[in-house]
């Protein structure tokens, strides 16, 4: 669910010089490493100030400290071309622990339309996991059609077979590719890989909100778990339908983190579906589970007065999500997190126990102990509602973090950006699970 990814993707339009964009945000960081936030504030076009307020920035800037340690600087300040124009600025900040690429978008008027920070691509490259069985499985290059939306996509598809068994992998929030790529990992590879290797195909494409940015919205303006999940992964299930290799394959669904809850969902609109994986998946609603996660990140070391404000803070932003008739009357830019209204009601219908629990499909349920974003708590509320039933199966693994990588220690953020791979004991689990059924 969460990612070290914090983004203000907004639209981008014709943009000024590449000089003026260069000293316009060498001026603008300058503000933001001295704390004048309503100076910095100033720089931005009415398309982020509408969605943004100078305390938020604050917030922003200030929480990486949190995570990385205190900012050093920046370097490398270089201007990115987009579409055959040099629209983005991107400085290297430096803080003591780790590194963020913060990237600006400028338009005509020289004001900023669009910011992000992420960290910057890993010197180390991504490794086959252990388990891979060179030779065994070949790969597809697809695309998964909605409307006028193509997202890019691999088939998995072990040697010599037609109509294997196939897992289609829905990935969890943030705008994630094919692979659910973080740092130098990549587990939903992983996971293709694993499952190949065990003769089981797979279909992983990248999401709508990674390939569109903010334009993948519907027709009104407005966007919800339908357009950022369901309408893509139902018309996944009809590409393999339609491919020769796959057309009467049994199909199953394994969706990580939020990509659970909208598995099911998925689930219960088609009759392909023969079973559902819940890898990760929250069971309670998204405000409690995002307040959990950021009093944890909080308390890694020790909650400071200024944490336990932002604390504050955001319990009482995010308990306006609990009465949606009222939501459903504010602006935009009074929104949570500035998400709209549609998004949190579909939150609000789609995050429970219940659309799961009226699956006629089995269903399995798996977890990780050292998991901070979805937790044992999630993983007991599963077993509540589901164990009533014997298709359905729960399988706990003490060691195991939000990509199911193996771990001793206290999980933390920084984790991801260490080389790892979803544990072979998770691939045996699948893979004996999805033959069984």
């Amino acid at each position: 669910m969460f990612k070290f990814f914090i983004a203000f993707i907004l639209i981008s339009t014709n943009f000024s010089s590449q000089v003026k964009n260069l000293t316009a945000a060498k001026v603008f960081i300058n503000k933001l490493e001295n704390q004048k936030f309503d100076s910095a504030y100033s720089f931005f076009d009415t398309i982020i100030t509408s969605k943004l307020s100078a305390e938020m920035l604050e917030q922003m800037w200030g929480g990486f400290a949190k995570f990385m340690g205190q900012y050093i600087g920046y370097s490398d300040l270089r201007s990115e071309n987009v579409e055959g124009k040099d629209s983005v600025i991107i400085a290297l900040c430096k803080f003591e622990k780790n590194k963020l690429n913060l990237s600006l978008h400028f338009n005509a008027i020289n004001k900023i339309d669009g910011i992000y920070f992420k960290p910057p691509k890993n010197d180390k490259s991504y490794s086959a996991p252990p388990y891979n069985k060179f030779g065994s499985f070949y790969e597809n290059k697809v695309s998964v059609k909605t409307n006028t939306f193509e997202l890019p996509g691999i088939l998995s598809i072990p040697n010599n077979t037609t109509n294997p068994p196939i897992v289609i992998l829905i990935s969890g929030s943030g705008p994630n590719d094919k692979d659910e790529s973080i740092g130098p990992n990549k587990p939903f590879k992983d996971l293709a890989i694993g499952l190949a290797s065990n003769g089981i195909a797979s279909l992983r494409y990248d999401k709508r909100t990674k390939v569109y940015g903010n334009k993948f919205y519907n027709k009104k303006g407005h966007y919800d778990l339908y357009e950022e999940y369901i309408f893509d992964a139902l018309n996944a299930i009809k590409l393999i339908r339609k491919h020769p290799t796959t057309k009467k394959s049994h199909i199953y669904l394994l969706g990580h983190s939020l990509g659970a809850v909208c598995a099911s969902k998925v689930a219960s609109k088609s009759k392909d579906v023969r079973g559902v994986i819940l890898f990760a998946g929250p069971a309670r609603n998204f405000e409690d589970v995002l307040l959990e996660q950021t009093r944890y990140i909080f308390s890694i070391d020790s909650i400071s007065a200024e944490e336990k404000k932002n604390i504050e803070s955001l319990t009482k932003e995010l308990s306006l999500v609990k009465n949606l008739k009222a939501l459903k009357k504010l602006k935009p830019n009074e929104l949570p997190l500035n998400l709209p209204f549609e998004y949190w009601e579909s939150l609000s219908q789609l995050i429970n126990t219940k659309i799961t629990s009226q699956l006629k499909q089995p269903i399995l349920v798996l977890q990780g102990g050292r998991d901070y974003q979805v937790t044992k708590i999630d993983f007991e509320l599963w077993k509540a509602a589901l164990s009533n039933q014997t298709k359905n199966k729960f399988i706990f693994y003490d060691n195991l973090n939000h990509l199911f990588f193996n771990g001793i220690e206290k999980s933390v953020p920084s984790e991801y950006e260490k080389q790892g791979s979803v544990d072979e004991k998770v691939i045996l689990d699948l893979s004996k699970w999805i033959k069984e059924n």
